[in-house]
């Protein structure tokens, strides 16, 4: 094998399938980056037998061949060396060849047959997504999927797709709260299906939407397996099995009180409200006042017998009568952060049931929180 490439291009691609290598003591050959010449590129593979990656890179191909080599070395060595031409030979007994200038370096490498092959999806369902839209969906919902697997199908990430209402819903909880953002694609969308995609594989599949130039990524699902591309990168994983809970039936459909917040105001109120929350609770507790028709006095408090108390008024529009609500602050502020906009809907039925918050100028997201009862 002998290639060279950029610099740059190199430590592109590692950094992306870097982050699916396996740390299993077990089994070495998981630690490393499967290194591949064909059809003048450079692919890129790897592993940790859950999730699959791959990259594709342009450069001059002289000789064909492959190579694994060891994920962390190769990866921290490549970010170092300058943002030039680098030359890449393959010697005997897996030995690396790498040369950037004045930097030469030898790298012992495995045998590329001992690399878990990674399988392409037989006779899958696809649809190609605008990138930005999607990556969108998923920023504002994935924070909100549950890290533990006691219920599988809650540590994963809803895509809903309905031929009817030609929508993708996506959908994320930990059963305390509920994220849904509703994807209006403008073309048709031709099946009706949920697929539950695995938590690490929709984080991984995020950052490369991030890296993404071409606009574009296409989804294709199985009954077992899931994959993503868009420009030279490839995801593929399982997927969850089984049925996600009915979560619309928890979502309220009508409010005692609806509130028009000041985003910016609100956030800064909540982070000085949170200063004097109970450690164990993270609860403020947020009180509706009306003082006219059509506005209202919004009040943030907090107290902890060992530090002290807090309150914070804003003048606010509101409908309805008044309220109160306590919440866990980290919660309400991660809602307010996703919406992106200048201002908010917060509409509460009462203590003891959750509360709903949209941003006004963005519809299709909205973003539920479960109360702290006391």
């Amino acid at each position: 094998m002998n290639f060279s490439c950029l610099q740059e291009n190199l430590q592109k691609g590692l950094q992306f399938v870097s982050h699916i290598t396996g740390r299993e003591q077990s089994l070495p050959i998981l630690s490393s980056i499967l290194f591949k010449t064909q059809d003048g590129l450079l692919t890129l593979y790897a592993t940790n037998l859950e999730i699959g990656a791959s990259c594709s890179i342009r450069g001059k191909i002289e000789k064909e061949g492959s190579i694994a080599l060891p994920s962390k070395i190769f990866t921290e060595y490549i970010s170092l060396l300058p943002k030039e031409k680098i030359d890449i030979e393959l010697h005997d007994n897996n030995i690396l060849h790498v040369k950037c200038q004045n930097y030469s370096t030898k790298i012992k490498g495995l045998d590329p047959n001992e690399f878990p092959l990674i399988p392409q999806l037989e006779s899958p369902q696809q649809f190609e997504f605008q990138t930005e839209e999607l990556k969108k969906a998923f920023q504002c919902t994935l924070f909100t999927v549950s890290p533990q697997e006691t219920k599988q199908e809650l540590s994963g990430l809803l895509c809903l797709f309905n031929h009817e209402q030609n929508t993708v819903v996506c959908v994320g909880t930990d059963a305390y709260r509920l994220a849904e953002y509703t994807l209006s694609p403008s073309q048709e969308i031709p099946l009706t299906e949920s697929v539950i995609i695995p938590l690490r594989t929709a984080q991984e599949v995020l950052r490369m939407m991030q890296q993404d130039t071409s606009g574009k990524i296409r989804m294709e699902w199985n009954e077992h397996q899931i994959a993503f591309y868009c420009d030279s990168y490839q995801l593929i994983s399982k997927r969850i099995q089984g049925t996600y809970p009915d979560y619309t039936q928890i979502i309220p459909q009508s409010f005692a009180t609806k509130i028009v917040l000041d985003v910016d105001e609100c956030s800064k109120a909540v982070k000085t409200t949170s200063l004097f929350s109970k450690s164990s609770l993270s609860d403020i507790h947020i009180q509706c006042l009306s003082t006219n028709r059509d506005q209202g006095r919004l009040l943030f408090s907090s107290s902890n017998a060992a530090t002290g108390e807090s309150v914070v008024q804003l003048e606010v529009e509101m409908q309805g009568s008044e309220n109160a609500i306590t919440l866990n602050y980290k919660y309400f502020l991660d809602g307010l952060q996703t919406l992106e906009s200048t201002k908010g809907l917060l509409s509460i039925i009462d203590n003891t049931n959750p509360c709903i918050l949209k941003p006004i100028e963005k519809p299709g997201y909205q973003y539920l929180i479960m109360p702290i009862r006391q």
